[in-house]
């Protein structure tokens, strides 16, 4: 069961008749993203504004997560092809954008966060099978590697000034915490 955490009260998100909901994602109007469970266990994307929830599929992909949502109403989602691999999307409500990192070797790109610019951070994962983090800006794909990571830099988060949340694995594979700046 997901939940909303609002003055000093939590609301549950439920998608209806569901097996289970995660919420992931909210946005300032209080829009929120996430996945649930159908009654058969199979996984779909949604967003719930207001009291409507609406489902959201990815056509031919499956195991689709809304990940998170801006003040404009895209959501970033990523989802599995039938390869296995990870496919990222802004959705508008009507089209999918397909974010996808040029350098990415294996596995795709897993978009992690969007911003109210249309900005979007993530990884992608290189021919070594490391994660590899990227800033999706102006139309042009940026690399984001922490210069103490070892095989991996994941954003989670990115504001509208282009800073940057996230971690990355030091040399003994533990997971550190970093902010980043463009400037």
């Amino acid at each position: 069961e997901g939940f909303v955490y609002s003055g000093g009260k939590f609301t549950a998100i439920n998608f209806p008749k569901s097996n289970g909901t995660q919420a992931i994602g909210i946005n300032d109007a209080g829009d929120v993203v996430g996945a649930y469970l159908d009654s058969a266990s199979v996984q779909h994307a949604f967003v719930k504004k207001g009291a409507k929830y609406t489902s959201i599929d990815v056509t031919g992909d499956t195991t689709p997560y809304a990940w998170d949502i801006n003040n404009s109403g895209q959501i970033l989602m990523f989802a599995l092809d039938s390869s296995g691999d990870y496919q990222s999307f802004v959705y508008n409500g009507k089209t999918f954008k397909k974010i996808a990192d040029p350098n990415a070797a294996t596995t795709g790109t897993i978009a992690r966060t969007l911003n109210n610019k249309g900005d979007v951070a993530g990884a992608y994962f290189n021919s070594a099978g490391d994660e590899i983090g990227f800033l999706y800006h102006g139309g042009k794909y940026y690399n984001v590697i922490d210069p103490k990571a070892s095989t991996q830099t994941k954003p989670d988060g990115v504001n509208d000034t282009l800073e940057m949340v996230g971690r990355y694995a030091n040399s003994s594979g533990a997971e550190v915490g970093f902010k980043a700046t463009t400037k």
